[in-house]
C-alpha cells in the first residue's frame, strides 16, 4: 500500500472506519465478478461460468465460519482464502484459455 493510504487508515477511527477484512473482500470479489462476467461475455458454457462462482461462494463461507474460531486455529480462514485465490487464478487462466480457443479454433 502507498504511504498515503497507510496514513489515512492509521488516522481513521470510529464506527464507520473501514475494516481490513472488508477492504480485502471487496477487492477479491470485484476482481472475481469482473472475470466471471468476462468469461460469460467470451461465450463460455454456463457450467464453466457457474463453477468458479460456486467455488468463490464456498470459499467465502468457509472463511466466514473460520473468523468465529478462537485465534490459535486459523485453518478454516486459510482454507477460505486459498479457495478465493485459486478461484481468481483459475478465472484468469480460463479467460485466457477460452479466448485462445475461440480465436484459434
Amino acid at each position: 500500500m502507498s504511504p498515503w493510504v497507510l496514513a489515512v487508515k492509521r488516522n481513521w477511527s470510529g464506527p464507520f472506519a473501514p475494516k481490513e477484512t472488508l477492504l480485502n473482500t471487496s477487492r477479491s470479489h470485484s476482481y472475481s465478478l469482473i472475470l466471471i462476467a468476462a468469461l460469460e461475455l467470451n461465450g463460455a458454457p454456463w457450467w464453466l461460468v457457474a463453477a468458479p462462482g460456486l467455488t468463490l461462494i464456498i470459499g467465502r463461507v468457509i472463511h466466514a465460519k473460520g473468523i468465529n474460531v478462537p485465534p490459535p486455529d486459523f485453518s478454516k480462514r486459510v482454507l477460505g482464502m486459498q479457495f478465493t485465490l485459486v478461484t481468481l487464478i483459475s478465472l484468469a487462466l480460463l479467460n485466457v484459455g477460452w479466448s485462445l480457443l475461440k480465436l484459434l479454433g
